[in-house]
C-alpha cells in the first residue's frame, strides 16, 4: 500500500474535493482513503451522479458525502451512505511511497 502523509483538520477544512483518511464504516476495514464528494453547502459536484446529489440534500451540518476515484469498484456513500465529519481522522497532505504507481 501507499504511505500518506496525513495532517489533522478542523471540520472547517473539509472542503468538497478533499481528500480524507476515514474510519471505514465497512467491515473488516479500518481506515479508508476517499474524497469528499459533497456536504451540506456544497453539492454542486454531484450533479453528474444523481443517487449521491439526492442524498447531499439532506446531509446534516457534521455529515458528508465521500467517493473513491475508481468508481466501477470503490465502497463510499454509495454502499454506505453518508459519513460523519467526526470519522475523519484528517486530510491527506501527500504521498511519500511509492513516489509513481507502477502501472495496473
Amino acid at each position: 500500500g501507499d504511505i500518506l502523509v496525513v495532517s489533522r483538520v478542523d471540520e472547517t477544512e473539509l472542503t468538497t474535493g478533499t481528500i480524507v483518511v476515514l474510519r471505514a464504516p465497512s467491515p473488516g476495514v479500518k481506515l479508508a482513503v476517499k474524497r469528499i464528494a459533497g456536504h451540506r453547502s456544497d453539492c454542486s459536484g454531484l450533479r453528474w451522479r444523481p443517487a449521491l446529489h439526492a442524498m447531499c440534500e439532506g446531509l446534516k451540518e457534521d455529515e458528508v458525502l465521500v467517493v473513491g476515484d475508481n468508481p466501477s469498484r470503490s465502497r463510499d456513500s454509495r454502499e454506505y451512505g453518508v459519513v460523519s465529519r467526526s470519522a475523519v481522522v484528517g486530510r491527506v497532505a501527500f504521498v511519500i511511497w511509492p513516489r509513481l504507481h507502477p502501472p495496473r
